[in-house]
């Protein structure tokens, strides 16, 4: 299993509390089907806030620094998808 994102990839999206809140998949970020979302060339952008989102991919960790507070979730392969 590799521990670097791959853009391809299928990804549940883990709260630091454990929960799924949402899935990656090839780069759309969704939450209950909708595309709220995107992670172009490592960058993360969030839109359903009235500002919008950021945040950047570290390895397996999707981080959100705005809003605030900083946020660490974890990205792990959905099953079924290439390591």
């Amino acid at each position: 299993m590799s521990e670097h994102y791959d853009p391809q990839g299928w990804y549940d999206v883990i709260e630091p509390e454990g929960q799924k809140t949402g899935e990656l998949r090839a780069g759309v970020y969704y939450e209950e089907g909708n595309v709220l979302g995107r992670v172009e060339n490592g960058m993360f952008t969030y839109d359903i806030l009235p500002h919008g989102g950021k945040g950047h991919i570290d390895g397996l960790t999707l981080i959100r620094t705005e809003p605030r507070p900083m946020t660490r979730f974890a990205l792990v392969l959905q099953e079924g998808q290439p390591a």
